[in-house]
């Protein structure tokens, strides 16, 4: 009896550890080939033992507890938390893998004033309209890569084709959106670029930028010529400014504004000059366009209108500085320019020169910005007036003080019949607006005998002067 005893009772025990052992085998199991390799699954086998059928549970809800978490950072790491679209990181990793060959980039124009307009919320509500638009309108995956920036991938095609298709889809864009029982209008820019380039996301946000410059829908890479051997270019002068920066090698240099009637200086243009380290003088045509393409143009802006003021400020001409679609765009500079000239001792002799440009025209918080100068005594004027654009709604919108005509019209005045009239009406027009007028260019004794004819009050050019720095 108590050896039949001894034997039942290690019978038991040998189930017991088996079972024991399986459990414990089955966790480490689960472990092993499951959760150390990122699978995170249900273990679902019955345990043996009531404990750890309770520890299977409480392992169970952990790995649901991971498997959500997990999947939430892999969301918030690929996916715009706006509109749930794939964001940029998703897409260099698609570029990737896909056969696709071309990408295009949308740009949304001055969204950053609609979101300040309307505030932040608003503006994702409209993002968020914007991506169920694409969503109808293209079939390819879209991507949100910016808050107010999306790309998608397309099949290579000629540039032609491709940005036909986008024009298209742009229209489509820019039909109006009712968000909250607001009309909002939008307007978008596309840059396109191709696998065929080393980079094609890069090439495909610089087409983007030139699209925003040359003020046209949709911009191929390939459309903009001798960028690719630019570049190099670039990169050395970019590298030759940011060092002039540091070292305080930015400076204005002054050309005189001559009084016709009396040939004597009333006032001066204050204009950028780069400095290198061996000396070389850098007019702005050879470096502003790389401080664009880079944002640093503002800084620029900033640095002439501190210097130049600074210098003015134990002078009695007046003195012109320039300011630029892009130095509206920001805030903070805009501050700065208003303190700069609410500080200067005499404020009204200080004229501004806007680039005649139909963005400026048409913004209610530039014009509005430009008669908190007015009221502090600043002339406004237009510069290169004619270049182009050549809308009179300036003059209707704001009252501006003067007009300096542009150069090109000046240059050929002699012999160009087209160039005299233009200026002629411009005289005509600019005095029956108690406007003065300013020519520039006025590279010769000819030129200033012509133009004074015209009426024109005002000369600027090498005749009297190369702008240069003053003592």
């Amino acid at each position: 009896m108590l050896f039949l005893a001894l034997i039942a009772t290690l019978c038991g025990f040998y189930k017991f550890t088996n079972n024991l052992k399986r459990d414990i085998t089955l966790f480490l199991k689960f472990f092993d080939e499951k959760v150390s390799k990122g699978i995170y699954e249900k273990l679902n086998m019955t345990m043996s033992f009531i404990e750890f059928q309770k520890l299977k549970v409480s392992i169970n809800k952990a790995v649901n507890s991971i498997k959500y978490y997990k999947n939430e950072m892999i969301k918030r790491y690929y996916f715009s938390p706006v509109t749930n679209l794939p964001n940029r990181i998703k897409l260099m990793e698609d570029m990737k893998k896909t056969d696709k060959n071309a990408l295009a980039i949308f740009n949304i124009n001055k969204f950053r004033e609609v979101n300040d307009y309307f505030s932040q919320e608003m503006g994702n509500l409209i993002i968020q309209e914007v991506a169920k638009r694409l969503k109808k309108l293209i079939n390819n995956k879209i991507y949100h890569i910016n808050i107010d920036e999306f790309a998608v991938l397309l099949d290579e095609y000629e540039c032609f084709e491709n940005c036909l298709y986008i024009k298209k889809i742009i229209k489509e864009l820019e039909k109006p959106y009712i968000v909250n029982k607001n009309e909002i209008n939008l307007f978008f820019r596309a840059g396109i670029g191709s696998k065929k380039e080393k980079d094609v996301f890069t090439v495909a946000d610089i087409a983007v930028e030139y699209a925003k410059r040359k003020k046209v829908k949709c911009l191929c890479y390939c459309e903009i010529k001798d960028l690719a051997q630019s570049f190099e270019k670039n990169q050395k002068t970019l590298n030759i400014l940011e060092k002039a920066m540091r070292e305080d090698r930015i400076i204005p240099y002054f050309q005189p504004i001559v009084d016709n009637k009396t040939q004597k200086i009333v006032k001066y243009e204050s204009l950028i000059r780069m400095i290198d380290e061996n000396g070389k003088v850098y007019s702005p045509g050879e470096f502003l366009d790389v401080a664009k393409s880079v944002n640093i143009y503002k800084n620029l802006t900033l640095i002439v209108f501190e210097k130049t003021l600074n210098f003015f400020k134990e002078r009695k001409e007046e003195v012109s500085l320039n300011l630029s679609l892009e130095d509206f765009e920001d805030d903070n500079i805009k501050e700065k320019i208003y303190k700069l000239i609410k500080n200067f001792p005499e404020p009204e002799r200080i004229t501004i020169e806007l680039l005649e440009n139909e963005d400026i025209a048409s913004d209610s918080y530039i014009l509005s910005y430009l008669q908190k100068l007015k009221d502090y005594g600043v002339k406004i004027f237009i510069d290169d007036f004619g270049s182009g654009y050549s809308n009179f709604s300036y003059l209707f919108k704001f009252q501006i003080d003067g007009l300096k005509i542009d150069g090109s019209l000046i240059k050929n005045i002699l012999t160009d019949k087209k160039s005299q009239m233009i200026v002629q009406t411009i005289v005509e027009f600019a005095q029956k607006g108690n406007m003065v007028t300013v020519a520039e260019y006025v590279e010769n004794r000819e030129i200033f005998e012509f133009i004074k004819k015209l009426g024109v009050d005002y000369s600027q050019g090498y005749y009297f002067s190369a702008p240069k720095r003053l003592i």
